[in-house]
């Protein structure tokens, strides 16, 4: 039977076929037709309503208040709080689940998965973005107290400061601590913050760090280095630090330098460093392995400077140790053929080897063409960011074969051989289409083979008519590509396989414009600093000799399938078709630059993911019992828990099998069983760890922390307690 409804409140809706009643006026003209369903509103009209009722004997009832509900649910809430969320929901509201739940009135306001996860650092630093991005209202502030409280219980004592922020405020100042922003030592365990940050918090570090690099003289920047911070945030330290020094170059230190240039791009190295002279190069040593550290330590740095900001006080040193430098590797190549020290150096020998090495790992040779060292560390600064599954294994120089141009060059390594035996036989892996993702190839890769993608950049790039200043640019940008393709080959190729990443080139490249100015030896084919052809000349003993600018090479003594010919200063040879002019960062000399080029190894997934382990319950001792098992898994990878290893005295070791999947950037808890709970005396004595595996097969062991209680039947904490003494 229909009933006339009161609401007293004045929130409850209309239902369907009921006349709303808002005044005494509309109360009186339908108070006698009973055949109206009357929905009253108001506390004194409903009052009224109320005598009226009972004296007619009039069926009626008290509507559900929204306000009342939201108020039960959540008692820290105001009346005017409440009638504020229930504004905002009021189409859905009574089609919320009862009884109502804090979680899903979170989720009706603000849809986010936030209020359905269970903490961990993902979730925490959300939390904090969702609170410093949408600045919640007061209305809510209720709300957001009382799911915490719910969090507070699920965290340790020491993460709990995340959670205990509540509002804006709050998280704006936990956000500066997680982020290096201001100094709070409380959050050091939190690790490096997991989610993006937004271009707001950026500029709020850039400004507080610019103070504090002002009032250090850019000192504070080691404090940024040595936090573990994400790499943008330190990436914009670095380039504040760089524009501090930049304004008082006076101060900057070749430390500084290095410790800066780890974070910044090449353009923002070289305007640094036109301010830090480096060392001039000493002469270059006699080894191989000597001439790659002099390289790297040495001639590079200066080499840099020079070219970058055409110091004409440095040419005379580069002209000097360069000559020496292609006197030593024409000396020393040939010998390196047959077999010497300087053979594992070789590009060609080095991927050969890398082809028969054994392994169950599947093998990408990425071939950058015309990858200069220098432009090698800025595609792994991008990686660094871009990629963060995979860990640097091998950071190693290599010697190109003769001469440095791509004809020559990239099927000798490709084939493993010196260029005058490529067609003897067949490239040493699957050759993947060039212009074509790994990916799809990779997805069914065989275990133990090895790939070989081509890129055709950054050459391509520096090949183009582009004026000096875009170049660079144009470059860099190339590089960002091919790392962002690295990534995705990375993410999409399926965890189970063993991934293993491999970065060359085919040769390295001049640092310096070369005017075509030098002539081309007659009846040779040229290309930009190196020609080929027949030549006849007699050669002496050692296979090479000089004229003026030229080294003439013999085809048999240097592997080379015909006579060759390699400018030894700056210049270049005229074009095909005769043309001058000049040419950015050409290539086929024998400059340190286009001889030594990078080797650069990585793995996916190499190092363990960052997993915490909890164990919480409460048992009676002696009997069977159950307890909770609280997983969280940091990293960006699925990991499986293995087994469960309880040890007591290390000498009793309860083993339990468990095989949980636990999916990245997640946080689980199970029950897992334990057939004898311990007493309380054996879990001061106890330690735990946790096996896990990934999916390509690593094992590691995580400390799990034991949070459990023993009940005993017999047991007095003092055993003189209650008597009367």
């Amino acid at each position: 039977m229909s009933e006339m409804l009161l609401d007293r409140e004045s929130d409850a809706p209309t239902p369907e076929g009921y006349l709303l009643i808002i005044s005494e006026v509309g109360f009186l003209q339908h108070a006698v037709d009973y055949t109206a369903l009357l929905h009253v509103r108001g506390v004194s009209l409903c009052a009224w309503a109320e005598t009226f009722f009972k004296a007619r004997s009039i069926l009626y009832r008290d509507t559900q208040s929204p306000i009342r509900e939201l108020m039960a649910v959540c008692p820290r809430l105001t009346s005017e709080q409440a009638r504020i969320i229930y504004e905002r929901m009021e189409s859905i509201f009574f089609l919320l689940r009862r009884p109502l739940a804090i979680a899903e009135l979170l989720e009706t306001l603000f849809p986010n998965r936030l209020w359905s996860e269970r903490p961990s650092r993902q979730h925490a630093a959300e939390w904090l973005l969702w609170l410093y991005e949408y600045k919640p209202d007061a209305s809510v502030l209720p709300l957001l107290e009382t799911i915490c409280d719910q969090w507070l219980l699920l965290v340790g004592v020491s993460e709990q400061i995340v959670y205990k922020a509540q509002n804006f405020d709050a998280a704006l100042r936990v956000l500066d601590g997680w982020l290096g922003i201001s100094e709070q030592p409380q959050l050091t365990r939190y690790g490096e913050f997991p989610s993006s940050i937004p271009t707001s918090v950026k500029i709020r570090a850039r400004s507080v760090w610019k103070r504090h690099l002002i009032e250090t003289a850019g000192h504070f920047f080691v404090q940024i280095a040595d936090r573990t911070l994400p790499l943008p945030m330190k990436q914009i330290a670095a380039k504040e630090t760089a524009d501090y020094y930049k304004a008082h170059p006076e101060q900057l230190t070749e430390d500084s330098f290095q410790l800066l240039s780890r974070y910044l791009s090449t353009d923002e190295q070289n305007d640094l460093r036109h301010w830090l002279q480096p060392t001039p190069p000493s002469e270059p040593p006699t080894t191989a392995p000597a001439i790659l550290q002099w390289f790297k330590q040495e001639y590079l740095p200066f080499r840099l400077w020079q070219s970058t900001y055409n110091i004409d006080s440095g040419v005379e040193v580069i002209q000097k140790v360069t000559r020496q430098f292609a006197y030593w590797y024409l000396d020393n190549y040939p010998r390196a053929l047959v077999g010497n020290e300087m053979r594992p150096y070789l590009s060609f020998i080095r991927s050969s080897v890398l082809a028969s090495s054994a392994s169950n790992a599947t093998t990408l040779l990425v071939v950058l063409d015309g990858l200069h060292v220098a432009d090698a560390k800025h595609l792994q600064l991008t990686l660094q960011d871009k990629a963060t599954r995979l860990t640097l294994v091998a950071d190693d120089l290599v010697f190109a074969p003769l001469p440095t141009i791509t004809r020559f060059c990239k099927e000798a390594l490709l084939r493993g051989v010196q260029p005058d035996q490529v067609g003897q036989v067949l490239p040493f892996g699957d050759i993947l289409p060039e212009r074509e993702s790994p990916v799809e190839r990779l997805k069914q890769a065989t275990p133990g083979k090895l790939y070989i993608w081509r890129v055709l950049e950054p050459d391509h790039t520096y090949h183009k008519r582009n004026t000096y200043d875009t170049l660079r640019r144009a470059v860099e940008g190339e590089l960002q590509t091919i790392a962002m393709n690295i990534a995705d080959i990375v993410t999409q190729v399926p965890d189970n396989v063993i991934l293993r990443i491999v970065i060359t080139t085919d040769h390295g490249r001049l640092l310096a414009d070369s005017a075509r100015t030098q002539s081309a030896p007659i009846g040779m084919e040229v290309h930009g600093r190196t020609a080929w052809g027949g030549t006849r000349r007699s050669f002496p003993e050692s296979g090479y000799l000089v004229e003026g600018n030229i080294a003439f090479l013999h085809h048999n003594r240097f592997g080379l399938i015909e006579d060759t010919a390699i400018i030894l200063d700056e210049s270049a040879f005229p074009t095909s078709d005769g043309k001058g002019g000049s040419e950015h960062f050409p290539h086929g000399g024998l400059f340190p630059e286009e001889v030594i080029i990078p080797w650069v190894v990585y793995e996916r997934d190499a190092v363990q993911p960052e997993v915490e382990i909890r164990i919480s319950g409460r048992g009676q001792a002696g009997n069977p019992g159950v307890f909770e098992v609280h997983s969280i898994n940091f990293g960006d990878v699925r990991v499986t828990l293995q087994t469960l290893h309880i040890i007591i005295n290390e000498t009793k070791e309860n083993i339990i099998h468990l095989d949980w999947q636990l999916e990245s950037r997640m946080s689980e808890t199970r029950n897992a069983e334990l057939s004898h709970w311990p007493t309380s005396f054996d879990i001061k004595a106890m330690h735990s760890f946790a096996r896990m595996q990934l999916a390509n097969g690593l094992l590691f062991d995580v400390a799990a922390k034991i949070e459990i209680q023993s009940e005993e039947m017999y047991q007095r904490e003092d055993i003189l307690e209650g008597l009367d003494l």
